[in-house]
């Protein structure tokens, strides 16, 4: 019965994570406890690229750099403002990304906002700022559907869990960002709904952060901004 169960259990682990992301499952759960306290307000960033995908170039910089210098710092400013914020990062500087590894542990650790960065290259200008979520169908998707807690999603279907909560979290960023234009020096684009990859298989509130910049000293421009919108987030 024993050998039975552990056969059973390495099926389980098998079928929830590709056995490339073994390592970084450990490590993860070593750095990261998967059961934060209630009161916790936690916010994974996922910062564009990994060690074998550097991104785009820009300023003669790669776009891995910059996403993780904004995750970082956006880090900082968040635990800095509230004891109630748990920030996570998805990967960490030479790390290498498997398939579904960021999905595998936003989904584990329950967390209330997903935030995927990316980067790329403007002529000139102020930075401006792209706000994506993920949906299929805009005349279906936001249809209530009875379910039980325990039916399975299937995994392009995850965002659905948190539809209403993520379309929130993105008006409320565009709130922000359009009544802070002059401060930060940024354009701010309305939220776009779309199939946008980077989201699939998150089932928290998610969104996706495209960033133009003209240089790479504008990277952090914005990170007030997006700390500023989170903490309305936290408080609504």
């Amino acid at each position: 019965m024993n050998r039975l169960t552990t056969f059973l259990g390495c099926i389980l682990v098998i079928q929830v994570l590709p056995v490339g992301a073994w390592p970084s499952f450990f490590s993860w759960q070593d750095r990261y406890p998967l059961a934060p306290k209630k009161s916790t307000f936690t916010v994974m960033i996922d910062p564009a690229g990994d060690a074998n995908n550097p991104g785009r170039v820009i300023d003669d910089t790669y776009e891995r750099s910059l996403t993780m210098q904004f995750a970082e710092e956006l880090q900082k400013q968040l635990e800095a403002t509230s004891k109630k914020l748990r920030v996570v990062l998805s990967r960490f500087p030479g790390e290498t990304v498997e398939p579904l590894q960021n999905v595998s542990f936003s989904n584990r650790l329950s967390v209330d906002l997903y935030l995927s960065i990316h980067f790329y290259e403007k002529k000139e200008g102020q930075p401006e700022l792209y706000i994506y979520s993920l949906i299929y169908d805009p005349a279906t998707d936001f249809i209530e559907k009875k379910s039980s807690d325990l039916s399975l999603l299937p995994y392009d279907q995850a965002y659905k869990v948190s539809l209403s909560t993520t379309k929130k979290y993105a008006a409320l960023l565009h709130t922000v960002c359009s009544k802070t234009i002059r401060k930060y020096h940024a354009q701010c684009h309305s939220p776009i709904a779309l199939p946008y990859k980077p989201l699939i298989g998150i089932t928290a509130p998610a969104l996706g952060l495209e960033i133009g910049i003209a240089s790479k000293k504008q990277a952090k421009t914005l990170v007030p901004l997006v700390t500023q919108a989170i903490q309305t987030m936290v408080a609504s």
